[in-house]
């Protein structure tokens, strides 16, 4: 405590302060550093190993000795062979030395303790992050493994409604049936280019409209500039697919309008279809796992509402162009 209290009168008084008062301050200093690790390294193990709570008086009582023997070779000993004076008296006992540094020694053990709080908190919120990363990774993988057979069903039941028609050519819809389900269960990229996305539209839509016998009122607002945005895998198919299921994709006045557009470094995409008759209303099933997915994959900045209004089903989802934490 002395040298600091000569630090501090250096500081304030421009006293200077002797080589030998360095060399003992920095001695001193080793000190509470070796014990303050060691305590920390102490408490790590003993989390590690699950030690019982009786150890933690055994430890502290280990650094304080430490402290006390640290001190009393360095005090007593180093000093003089670098020609300073013991700390102590030469004929100060150990036993009396020990004594007067018990409460000197609980400083660096405090604060090794202190230290080992912060890591192990820190180590707690780490391991929180990483569960709940995990759960999140999880989860996004449950609920594409639901859209794929939800979506192969449904196609499989238009295929076999189109095989009952006297000499119906199946094989493009199926080639276009196989392209779709191998980039629905088969795409393990996080992001795609909307280019991608609008594609597999294409080839649903061409399945679909050998479904219909009245033409389809169908609106594809996809601009250029926005074919190299980065969505998600399904997010598109998803939107087209309720309409179609959902909705009249053939109704004369309102068309099934699926309009993309950015907006500074937002993606927004809007799709809108007439209601069938006898629908109750807008929000499915894949809706809420599409809005689902867009909550996970972008922690809540992404959005997706969907909403029935004057005979018409409206989505409308807003992504930001960012990349995936």
């Amino acid at each position: 405590m002395g040298y600091f209290r000569n630090v501090i009168w250096w500081l304030r008084y421009d006293t200077p302060i002797t080589l030998s008062e360095v060399r003992y301050g920095l001695l001193f200093g080793a000190y509470h550093v070796i014990v303050a690790m060691a305590a920390r390294s102490a408490l790590w193990q003993r989390t590690k190993h699950g030690w019982s709570g009786w150890t933690v008086p055994l430890l502290v009582m280990a650094c304080l000795a430490l402290f006390i023997v640290a001190r009393w070779i360095g005090d007593q000993h180093l000093l003089p062979l670098w020609g300073d004076a013991p700390n102590y008296p030469h004929q100060t006992s150990f036993r009396s030395f020990a004594l007067d540094n018990l409460s000197y020694g609980l400083v660096p053990i405090g604060f090794g303790a202190l230290v080992y709080a912060v890591e192990a908190q820190f180590a707690a919120l780490r391991r929180q992050l990483e569960l709940a990363h995990q759960q999140r990774l999880s989860e996004l993988t449950m609920l594409r493994a639901h859209i794929a057979p939800h979506f192969l069903f449904n196609t499989l039941n238009n295929l076999y409604a189109l095989a009952q028609r006297p000499g119906a050519d199946l094989s493009n819809p199926i080639h276009d049936l196989s392209e779709l389900m191998r980039y629905a269960v088969k795409n393990d990229r996080p992001l795609v280019p909307v280019s991608e996305e609008h594609e597999q539209v294409m080839r649903y839509v061409e399945l679909q409209r050998l479904r219909y016998a009245r033409p389809l009122n169908l609106v594809l607002d996809i601009p250029t500039n926005v074919q190299a945005a980065l969505v998600p895998p399904m997010v598109l198919l998803p939107l087209v697919e309720n309409a179609f299921k959902h909705g009249d994709p053939c109704h004369a006045s309102i068309p099934l309008l699926l309009r993309l557009d950015l907006h500074g470094d937002r993606l927004r995409i809007h799709c809108s279809n007439a209601a069938a008759t006898g629908t109750a209303d807008g929000s499915s099933t894949g809706d809420r796992q599409l809005a689902r997915r867009l909550h996970l994959l972008y922690d809540g900045r992404a959005t997706a509402r969907f909403a029935r209004a004057d005979g018409r089903f409206t989505a409308d989802l807003s992504i930001p162009q960012e990349p995936l934490t």
